[in-house]
């Protein structure tokens, strides 16, 4: 006799059936009588909850084929992406910095050693404009003079004013009472370009300079990122051409309509270093 799918499951039944009788009439073998119906329907049931949990596998992996591993994909992508950007933005500031030691190069007469003196900052004093105090005075080395230019990072930061015995003070180009002659040019791959070859150069307090630049037909019209470097005969001739800050913002002056008004940061913020150079501009 042929068994039929209708067949079986009847058969099925009755066991199951059957087993649940057997368990009720018997005790001491199942205790609980629902606890066995309970593990008889389970045992049936499981083949077929096997049977569905592989079908929604198979499913699922058909609907979505690859869906965690494209989410790593993803996140990986992403990362890369982001790591790229930032590796562009790392070789853009190298080649800015680049070219600006390029023209430090150009324009900054070589310093031998025995003409530099380091010191350390050993603290501010903004009580009567921006100072700094270094922990070197002419007991530690007496060439140690007024005038003397103090150099951070490649950047003329200020200028030796006073010298005592263990320390000097050094005015800061961000002070108002300093001003100077320097020159705006405009860094390129292929060297410098002239914007203006002298402006004066005003300090305007903490982080700031300012200068008020005459507008010239011909002359190219000055940008942020702009370098000025100093070029002052009042300066030692060792840092002639050395830079002292870059253009942050450039507008239309208030007081007459044919100049510039620009605002200038120092190239080295003082207030985040600890170490500097004086260039000694006496020999003995």
């Amino acid at each position: 006799m042929k068994m039929t799918p209708r067949k079986w499951f009847w058969i099925l039944n009755l066991v199951a059936l059957g087993t649940v009788a057997v368990g009720a009439r018997h005790p001491r073998v199942v205790n609980r009588p629902r606890g066995a119906a309970s593990e008889a329907v389970r045992t049936l049931v499981a083949p077929f909850s096997s049977i569905f949990t592989g079908l929604q596998a198979g499913v699922n992996g058909f609907l979505h084929p690859h869906e965690n591993s494209s989410g790593r994909v993803n996140a990986l992508r992403i990362r890369y992406q982001n790591e790229m950007a930032m590796l562009v933005t790392r070789i853009g500031y190298l080649e800015k910095l680049l070219r600006e030691t390029r023209v430090i190069h150009q324009n900054f007469p070589g310093l031998s050693v025995q003409r530099l003196r380091a010191a350390s900052i050993d603290g501010f004093s903004s009580g009567h404009g921006d100072l700094c105090v270094l922990d070197q005075g002419w007991r530690d080395d007496r060439r140690i003079r007024p005038g003397d230019a103090v150099l951070a990072n490649r950047a003329v930061v200020g200028r030796v004013v006073q010298v005592g015995p263990e320390t000097c003070t050094v005015r800061l180009m961000t002070d108002p009472r300093m001003k100077e002659i320097a020159a705006i040019s405009r860094p390129v791959r292929s060297g410098l370009i002239s914007i203006a070859p002298q402006a004066l150069i005003e300090g305007a307090g903490p982080e700031r300079m300012r200068c008020e630049l005459d507008q010239s037909i011909h002359a190219m019209a000055p940008k942020p990122g702009d370098l000025v470097l100093l070029n002052d005969s009042e300066w030692p001739r060792a840092v002639a051409g050395a830079v002292i800050g870059v253009i942050k913002a450039v507008r239309q002056s208030t007081r007459t309509s044919w100049r510039w008004s620009l605002t200038i940061t120092p190239r080295t913020d003082i207030q985040q270093i600890h170490q500097v150079v004086i260039v000694l501009s006496s020999r003995r």
